[in-house]
Parts: structure tokens; C-alpha cells; sequence
């Protein structure tokens, strides 16, 4: 119960400061990055919620209450995509492109699924192992962002 809550935290920290999150650049049609993050997160948060079912403290109507808070709070730090004008536009200071948050996660859901056999966690290190290889392979140019965000 307490690893899934220390995925959610480590979730909102991952999506925070990510730096990919804030850009506009289109991946299909109507889809961008900014979008997909959102998304991603939205959909992690949900799946660690429903894992909390399994515990008898937990039901449905519980589990709604933080769902509703995270979207919240999802919304509140959600922020408007930055543009390459060519001008000198420095990265909020809150970004970071540290891999340390994603490597502990994935140690956290390796974890969870050894201690409890449940290989459903098998997707969540799927979308973190994707989100690893995207800030590993960061570069503002690849997202449309201001050149001085190679400096993170």
C-alpha cells in the first residue's frame, strides 16, 4: 500500500520535471507531447489507484476522493507548451532531466511485482521504461523547445 502511494508521489515529481511535457510538437495528428504526458500520468495514477483495491481499507468510493484531487492537482501544475523563438527563454528551475526518480520506480514496481506476484505492474514499467528512454534521449531540439533548455 505504501510503495503504491510512493509511485503516485514519485509520478507527480516525474511529470513535473519533465522538460518534454512542456512542448508542442505533434506526434500524430492532434496529439502532442504536452498532451501525451498528461495523458501518461493520468493513466498511471489510475492504474496505482486501482491496485489499492486489493487492499480491504480500500474500495471504490475511497479511491475517488484522490483520483478526483489528482486531477487537480494535475491541472494546476499543467502548463501552457513554450515556443522557440529564438530568443533567450532560461528553463523554469524546477526541471530537471535527472534519471534517478526513474530509476527508482522502476526499482519500486521490480519490487512489487517479485514481493507480490502480480505481473500487472509489468505495463507500468513498460510506460516509465519509455519515459526513461525519452529524457535519456532529451535534446530541445528533438521537441521543439528553446535551444537554452540543452543546458539541463
Amino acid at each position: 500500500m505504501y510503495l503504491n502511494i510512493f509511485i503516485i508521489l514519485l509520478s507527480f515529481y516525474i511529470y513535473t520535471s519533465s522538460p518534454i511535457r512542456f512542448s508542442n510538437k505533434h506526434i500524430l495528428y492532434n496529439i502532442n507531447y504536452n498532451k501525451l504526458y498528461n495523458t501518461i500520468i493520468y493513466f498511471i495514477i489510475i492504474i496505482e489507484l486501482i491496485h489499492l483495491l486489493e487492499f480491504q481499507f480500500f474500495n471504490l468510493y475511497i479511491l475517488i476522493v484522490p483520483a478526483f484531487l489528482s486531477y487537480i492537482i494535475i491541472d494546476i501544475i499543467k502548463q501552457t507548451h513554450t515556443i522557440d523563438d529564438g530568443s533567450f527563454n532560461p528553463p523554469p528551475n524546477y526541471i530537471s532531466k535527472s534519471y534517478i526518480p526513474y530509476i527508482v520506480i522502476l526499482i519500486t514496481l521490480v519490487y512489487k511485482i517479485v514481493t507480490t506476484k502480480n505481473y500487472n505492474y509489468l505495463f507500468l514499467i513498460i510506460i516509465y521504461l519509455i519515459l526513461f528512454y525519452t529524457i535519456i534521449n532529451y535534446s530541445a531540439c528533438k521537441y521543439d523547445l528553446p535551444i537554452s533548455w540543452n543546458r539541463l
